[in-house]
């Protein structure tokens, strides 16, 4: 709660005048933003001009936002309406930068063993889920996200979030075991 209380006082400084309140909302929402362009567009750089785009106009449109206490919502619709509208523009996505890059996932827990996936196994599973699940599994699980962070981006209430979390996770587990025989427990890469 002190967080919304936070984030309202924030857009109402903004909205007279104050830029540098807009700089604390860039920084709470940044991340967010960030892996909500990447997942659409598949492409580090893109992603981040869409993120710049994206608060340029969440800022110049701030006064259109009728409930403060749904900006990070308001700003997730505008992330993924410029993604859309690169996806659109350019037929052919890019590579991703990331593409080699190697993900921790541990499951010393269970069986005393780490392993570690690729970032194209991890996408291959990730694209398996629902659609509703994909982006949550993404903000808390790559990008590290609590629940109330993800909660307040999209609009879902905390519990709804951890229940999509947890679904998520147990058709992952499945992916993960029929992959290649071992089981793989998911958890958070920023542990």
């Amino acid at each position: 709660m002190e967080e919304i209380t936070k984030e309202i006082r924030l857009i109402n400084e903004c909205l007279n005048g104050n830029v540098e309140a807009f700089r604390d909302l860039v920084m709470t929402y940044q991340t967010a933003v960030y892996a909500t362009a990447f997942y659409y567009v598949k492409d580090s750089n893109i992603a981040k001009e869409i993120v710049q785009e994206a608060f340029i106009n969440a800022y110049k449109n701030l006064h259109q936002l009728r409930d403060l206490t749904k900006f990070g919502s308001w700003l997730k619709e505008i992330t993924t309406r410029i993604s859309f509208q690169y996806i659109q523009k350019k037929k052919e996505i890019g590579n991703d930068r990331i593409e080699g890059k190697i993900i921790p996932i541990n499951s010393e827990k269970i069986s005393g063993k780490s392993y570690s996936l690729s970032f194209e196994e991890i996408k291959f599973a990730i694209q398996q889920l629902p659609e509703r699940y994909r982006l949550p599994v993404v903000l808390k699980f790559l990008e590290g996200m609590t629940y109330e962070e993800i909660s307040r981006f999209t609009g879902e209430s905390p519990g709804e979030i951890k229940g999509i979390l947890q679904r998520a996770v147990k058709q992952l587990q499945k992916i993960f075991d029929n992959t290649d025989g071992e089981t793989k427990q998911w958890q958070d890469v920023h542990k």
